[in-house]
């Protein structure tokens, strides 16, 4: 049986061959359906997609050993490698190392590996005999498949045809056809947000949309939820995002571990990694720890180019709390325990929910390429950040409740006020009104009214070129492509720059930059923008790396009457906190029943 298949580089997917194979000294070619040698060649597999990590297969599963099986052409030189990290410190061991004729073009496979704890195999291949093809390879294990699975891919879209036809044409082309190893293991449900689409299963039974309100990502994946359980054929709910680029081998990997896992684990969530879309080496997230408030997230900048980086992200055995809804397959099984998700609309219900799970891993090789969260403005999640990280603190009883609350919100206002987002500050503080007034307030929240009126709040995206202040930014043009460039690589320009930086940040953030006399007439802010940046402006260009945003002022009166709201609201989260606390913790599993849901979804 095959663990999991060693492809070649698929451009359309990733187009970034390091990520499949590494030329560790020489120039072989990637010529179609095959990478092609000669002598003083030698290619690579230690790469993120190439690359066999032990921990979760040993953990998890029925298997405790591979063999590897190569299809090529020619002779070679086949050496298996183990990697593994203490302490900083990489060590690595050939495990395995013949030499292989191939020809005139054939399969082989090697002797039996037993798998080592937090270990990543790889292997490498080497001509010794002329010309050689390299076509594919596979890691395999004659354990055979513990569990029949059945996966509903679960999509929330909200008028976004161009990205759901793409996902879907990728289905029909790899999934659904004949010789697929998902072909009758895999269906799509849509929860149409947007009311866009036709209602109605394909012709061929794979893929069923549904029209659903528009009660965001946590209404739609809870209404793919919903639709799986009345199924009755599924083993499990695959929640991903329309807009993310899946990549087919992540489904059959993620299929095969679920099929061998151990009887104890059948309740585990898995999930995927985000990847840049922008940048499609560079690792966002691998799953993430819960800490009140902003999340630790699991090998964060991780270059997936890199070998180093690929073993650390492969031999990692870190603590996971829950996996972003981009790409997680959760247990209708777990599901049938724990309830259905909280009706937050958006953010934190991936966390929230993932914390009720309680048993969440990712695995190497499965990821999603997404676009960066922090390119966007926050927008309305200034609100919904705000409380649904304090539902989910109360929910959960995070330690220190009242006083975390109270540094998040902090963090949020004071930097809010520093870049004059005014709007944004009573949006954090509405959110811990809201969440004060207690479950019953959450409970019968509309949410399409509470987001409407978001969005009313919420600042205009227009054209930078439309914006009154664009011409008084000095070298405009220049300034956004420094900007724009430090957003997408995240590195000060030297060392001294660095430094300085850090200092105006340390300014800011103590309250001079919002207070002291205005400096600068019309400064440009290229979203995620340190707060240094807004020091002592009068004006403020907040914009996207696609060059859209909005202009704010500095207004000393606003500025008084945020503060004064803050400090009563604070004394709000000191006299009652725990009292709500409670009372969320108590009462929350009213909202996670199929019979709430379906009523406020409006099904029958």
């Amino acid at each position: 049986m095959v663990l999991q298949t060693v492809t070649l580089p698929r451009m359309d997917i990733c187009p970034c061959e390091e990520m499949y194979f590494r030329r560790v000294y020489g120039e072989a070619k990637l010529l179609g359906d095959r990478i092609t040698l000669g002598l003083g060649d030698k290619i690579g597999f230690d790469t993120y997609f190439g690359s066999l990590c032990s921990d979760r297969w040993l953990k998890y599963t029925v298997v405790d050993r591979f063999t590897l099986g190569v299809r090529a052409a020619g002779k070679a030189r086949c050496t298996i490698l183990r990697r593994w990290v203490v302490d900083g410190e990489f060590f690595d061991d050939t495990v395995f190392e013949e030499t292989v004729d191939f020809s005139p073009e054939r399969s082989w496979y090697s002797e039996e590996i037993v798998l080592e704890p937090e270990s990543v195999y790889s292997f490498t291949l080497t001509p010794s005999g002329g010309d050689f093809s390299f076509f594919g390879a596979a890691y395999c294990t004659d354990a055979s498949a513990a569990n029949n699975v059945s996966i509903a891919l679960g999509i929330t879209t909200f008028r976004r045809e161009e990205y759901l036809r793409r996902t879907l044409k990728m289905l029909n082309d790899e999934v659904f056809r004949q010789g697929s190893l998902l072909n009758g293991h895999l269906r799509v449900i849509v929860s149409d947000n947007g009311g866009t689409l036709s209602e109605g299963v394909s012709k061929d039974g794979n893929v069923r949309i549904v029209r659903n309100p528009n009660l965001g990502g946590a209404g739609g994946f809870t209404r793919t939820m919903l639709e799986a359980v009345k199924d009755g054929g599924f083993t499990h709910v695959l929640l991903a995002d329309d807009d993310a680029i899946l990549n087919p081998a992540a489904l059959e990997r993620t299929y095969i571990f679920l099929s061998l896992l151990r009887e104890e684990h059948r309740d585990l969530t898995v999930g995927g990694a985000l990847v840049r879309e922008d940048i499609p080496w560079l690792q966002y997230e691998n799953g993430a720890r819960w800490n009140g408030g902003p999340m630790e997230i699991i090998s964060h900048g991780f270059d997936l180019r890199r070998v180093a980086d690929v073993i650390r992200n492969g031999a990692d055995t870190s603590r996971i709390d829950y996996c972003g809804w981009w790409y997680c397959c959760i247990p209708i099984l777990r599901m049938k325990q724990i309830g259905l998700p909280l009706p937050v609309f958006i953010h934190r219900d991936d966390v929230e929910y993932g914390l009720r799970c309680g048993k969440v891993t990712t695995l190497p090789g499965v990821c999603v390429w997404h676009e960066a969260f922090e390119l966007k403005m926050s927008g309305t999640s200034e609100y919904y950040d705000v409380r649904n990280t304090a539902i989910v603190n109360a929910m959960h009883d995070f330690r220190d409740g009242a006083a975390v609350l109270t540094k998040y919100l902090n963090k949020r206002v004071l930097i809010n006020l520093l870049t004059c987002r005014y709007n944004y500050v009573h949006m954090n503080l509405d959110a811990v009104r809201d969440f004060l007034k207690g479950f019953d307030h959450l409970r019968t929240t509309d949410g399409i009214e509470l987001h409407g009126r978001l969005r009313e709040r919420d600042y205009k995206l227009v054209s930078v070129e439309e914006l009154n202040g664009y011409r008084s930014v000095p070298d405009f043009e220049k300034q956004f492509e420094e900007q724009r460039t430090e957003c997408t690589s995240g590195k000060a320009t030297n060392l001294l720059e660095g430094i300085k930086d850090k200092s105006m940040d340390v300014l800011s953030v103590a309250g001079l930059g919002g207070f002291l006399p205005g400096k600068k007439e019309t400064v440009l802010a290229v979203n995620p923008s340190p707060v240094r940046r807004c020091f002592r402006a009068n004006r403020i260009i907040h914009c996207t790396v696609d060059r859209r945003g909005f202009e704010v002022e500095r207004d000393k009166a606003e500025q008084k009457r945020c503060i004064e709201e803050y400090r009563q609201v604070t004394a709000l989260i000191k006299e009652n906190y725990d009292r709500v606390a409670a009372e969320y913790k108590a009462r929350s599993g009213e909202v996670r029943t199929a019979g709430f849901w379906r009523g406020i979804l409006g099904i029958e």
